[in-house]
């Protein structure tokens, strides 16, 4: 006695378990015609019928139900086996980096091809942070913060420092014919981060405290700002480096050689557990290698 095709016995186990010949055409990736072909061919092995086929679909049979539950209890058992025997790759270990939307569009964007290629075998995720917040400090392993450098059980390393000068569009100078900070001022929209401060502290510090600037628009995210000083719609404070790009390519003008330091800056955060971590240090220190790039 021979045992019927293992590939008969799949297909019936697979029509008893799902109900339906089309049903597990689709699971074995075969068509309905070939299931029903498997299963005729096993029961003419058998002798006898294994489905009641009926106008709605099939049914089992008392053999097709005895048979349906060995075959389930047997490619399941064979299913864990095989589960069991396979070599399972290393998991890979996961590293979190957190930080705000400016830094990873402006700073981090460019090199996410050389930081996946140095840390090919490491899982690497990047979570985004508010401006001067800091993510859950069991989210992430790693973080790129902006403030002053305290944030509770945080390790906080110097990573860059900003400054910011007055800056715009090509397009905005040629149509109001001039470069002269003192007159744009006041004769074009002041683009404003949140508040007016930044541009408060700038006017002050560069003597022009008098200085009645025209109204401007208050902008919450730095990107949006940044790409609406781009187009022409205002003067706003750049900041130094993450502007560099667009200052050595022309699409942006610095209108005055004074800037002012920011009395906050970005700090390369750790969490305590990444302090014992190998990897998220190898990472710690390939971005601090980076930081002027």
């Amino acid at each position: 006695m021979h045992p019927p095709p293992l590939h008969a016995l799949r297909a019936f186990e697979a029509a008893a378990r799902l109900g339906a010949f089309n049903r597990a055409a689709e699971e074995l990736q075969v068509s309905p015609t070939a299931i029903s072909h498997h299963i005729r061919a096993l029961e003419a092995d058998l002798g006898q019928p294994l489905f009641h086929r009926v106008a709605r679909g099939v049914s089992l049979t008392a053999p097709g139900h005895a048979l349906a539950e060995a075959c389930t209890s047997a490619f399941t058992g064979l299913r864990q086996a095989v589960d069991a025997a396979r070599v399972k790759a290393p998991a890979r270990p996961v590293l979190t980096l957190a930080l705000g939307p400016v830094l990873a569009a402006r700073w981090l964007s460019p090199k996410l091809s050389a930081l996946f290629e140095e840390f090919s075998d490491v899982e690497l995720r990047l979570i985004p942070v508010a401006h001067g917040a800091a993510a859950d400090a069991h989210s992430a392993d790693l973080q790129i913060l902006w403030g002053d450098g305290r944030w509770p059980g945080l390790q906080a390393v110097p990573f860059l420092e900003m400054s910011v000068v007055p800056v715009a569009a090509p397009t905005l100078l040629r149509q109001t014919g001039t470069e002269d900070v003192a007159t744009l001022i006041q004769s074009a929209p002041l683009l404003h981060y949140k508040t007016d401060a930044e541009w408060e502290d700038w006017l002050r510090s560069a003597g022009m405290a008098q200085a009645k600037p025209r109204a401007g628009i208050r902008i919450d995210d730095a990107n949006v700002l940044l790409k609406s000083c781009l187009e022409g719609q205002g003067v706003a404070l750049g900041w130094l480096p993450l502007l560099a790009p667009e200052l050595a390519e022309g699409r942006l003008v610095r209108l005055s050689p004074h800037l002012i330091a920011s009395p906050n800056a970005y700090f390369l955060c750790l969490a305590e557990r990444s302090r014992t971590n190998p990897t998220a240090m190898a990472l710690m220190h390939w971005l601090l290698d980076r930081k002027q790039a």
